[in-house]
């Protein structure tokens, strides 16, 4: 299907390209034309209100077909709404302001607007292909400006000039290579992952193998600990849950010979393997026992400060705080200020039981449908392409279940975006399958 021919499928890739900052390539002047009050992203009211008025019907059928899905969805902005009011009752915050702050969130409404644009398994298959090739795109473009660091690639507007020449982006000896929104990232690297592991080869699969190659390299340049961890677990376990044997005894025996040599180095010496502790995997990932560093001593803080607000306020929370740069003195003041270096007590503190029984009731859905589909029975040695997409949905959902101790990756507006794409590619998946008469009671309306 030629691209002129998936206008629908290039406009939902332009609004992801706005929703997530343009990825810090474009200018401040066109990301934050109106400093103070107006970014390009804030046309999500925009975009969110057309799809309501000239698709009434599809909304309507969204509703009927998709209902539990749709009833997550505006629970989640009610949740946004409720931690407004509660700031505004704890912390006198403005509700305006609060609601102002959280804007973003409501990212969860592109459920509709993506399910009308992208409405089939082909279109499907376009807007992944057209999203591996952006993210191939950014990665290397940030190769290069590690590399080149003068280059006038990326805008640093939200973390300074001095991406690599300040101190604060050294880590294990060398300069962090900065991705931006690495968890769409990581939406895709898993899908390309699973299509690798649970289809057969093609002219095709030496790009699909290199994307997988380029993201690894890319997260590992990152020196992110909870990406690197995340990571390396999720990809262990995708080699571990294939159909194909071949990739199960690599994964397993993958995973015997990394643990008896590092138990075997820890036999001979304390520290280990001087080659296996030298590698840079090796030390982000034993970094991260460290408790003494600054971030981990930050986030024990943190997690201390949520405990605290949420015996406040067990069901609703205390709500959130707009950010403020000036953390000790609105510490001093409320006990408590915005930070995001936390997923979980974060959610807890701030939305109460209330918000986690919400995430429960979405984490339940979603490893649910896509046990569903991955029961499918099929002929043949290839897996069919929506139980491949469900298949990475399922192990993308695995890394933010684990990464979301320290990330808050469903309060948090850029990182909403991947979540509801992801509710997207379920649902067509489902729907493809359904289509082709060869799955029973996999749908996603009304469940019981």
């Amino acid at each position: 299907m030629s691209l002129l021919k998936n206008k629908g499928v290039l406009l939902a890739i332009l609004i992801v390209f706005i929703m997530l900052d343009s990825f810090f390539l474009l200018p401040d002047n066109i990301v934050v034309p109106v400093p103070g009050f107006f970014r390009i992203s804030d046309i999500l009211i925009i975009i969110v209100m057309f799809t309501f008025i000239l698709f009434p019907n599809r909304i309507i059928t969204i509703f009927q077909e998709y209902t539990q899905l749709s009833l997550i969805v505006i629970c989640a902005c009610i949740l946004f709404i409720i931690t407004v009011i509660m700031a505004n009752i704890f912390f006198h915050q403005p509700f305006f302001n609060g609601l102002l702050f959280l804007r973003d969130n409501f990212i969860y409404l592109l459920f509709f607007t993506f399910l009308v644009l992208i409405n089939s398994e082909e279109k499907l298959r376009v807007f992944i292909k057209l999203s591996v090739i952006l993210i191939t795109c950014v990665a290397l473009l940030a190769i290069i400006q590690k590399c080149f660091p003068q280059s006038p690639i990326f805008n640093y507007r939200f973390i300074g000039e001095e991406q690599y020449s300040d101190i604060r982006h050294l880590r294990l000896g060398d300069y962090r290579l900065f991705f931006p929104h690495m968890s769409f990232t990581f939406l895709f690297y898993f899908i390309m992952l699973a299509d690798l592991l649970h289809t057969g080869f093609d002219k095709k699969c030496l790009f699909k193998l290199f994307f997988v190659i380029l993201i690894i390299f890319s997260v590992i340049s990152t020196a992110t600990r909870v990406h690197v961890i995340t990571m390396t677990i999720i990809t262990t376990v995708a080699f571990l849950t294939s159909r194909k044997k071949i990739y199960k005894i690599a994964g397993i025996v993958l995973l015997i010979i990394g643990i008896s040599i590092q138990a075997f180095s820890l036999a001979v010496s304390k520290k280990g393997i001087a080659a296996l502790e030298e590698n840079k995997l090796v030390q982000i990932i034993l970094s991260a026992k460290n408790v003494s560093q600054g971030s981990i001593e930050g986030r024990l803080f943190q997690h201390d400060m949520y405990m605290k607000n949420f015996l406040k306020s067990p069901v609703l929370g205390v709500g959130t705080l707009r950010f403020d740069p000036n953390y000790s003195n609105v510490y001093k003041k409320h006990k408590f200020y915005y930070n995001n270096d936390l997923g979980y007590s974060k959610m807890l503190a701030e939305y109460g039981l209330v918000g986690i029984a919400w995430l429960s009731w979405l984490y339940i859905y979603i490893f649910k449908k896509t046990r569903k589909i991955s029961k499918v029975s099929f002929q043949g040695n290839d897996i069919p392409y929506p139980i491949m997409i469900s298949k990475g949905v399922w192990l993308f959902f695995l890394y933010i279940a684990i990464s979301s101790l320290t990330l808050p990756h469903f309060i948090e507006g850029y990182r909403i975006v991947p979540i509801v794409l992801s509710l997207v590619f379920l649902v067509i998946a489902n729907n493809s399958i359904e289509s082709k008469g060869n799955i029973d009671n996999v749908g996603f309306s009304n469940p019981k």
